[in-house]
């Protein structure tokens, strides 16, 4: 039973990385899709991956406050800059709150 269990625990940290990978390829290669007026800041990035990761989903403020370790009044502003240094119209406003970055 313990080598069941160490192969087990190989294939579930296998998979761990493996999802880590794919999700910073696809974040990746989704920002090489878009184009930016100005340079984004750290903190905009952060957003920014954020929404990628979360794509179709519906994002919180308080989400991206937690994300950037600040009060949601803050986060607003990031979402605000965020929209107008990329050129594509991608964050929309959800209809119960929240936003959704939708790349088509």
């Amino acid at each position: 039973t313990n080598t069941i269990l160490k192969v087990a625990k190989k294939s579930i940290d296998m998979q761990r990385n493996a999802d880590k990978t794919s999700v910073s390829v696809s974040v990746k290669e989704i920002k090489s899709k878009l184009s930016f007026k100005k340079n984004l800041t750290e903190r905009e990035d952060a957003v920014l991956c954020h929404f990628i990761k979360n794509k179709g989903q519906i994002v919180y403020a308080r989400d991206l406050a937690a994300i950037l370790d600040l009060p949601c009044d803050y986060v607003y502003k990031y979402i605000k800059n965020l929209r107008t240094k990329i050129n594509n119209d991608i964050i929309q406003n959800a209809t119960k709150g929240g936003y959704i970055f939708e790349l088509n």
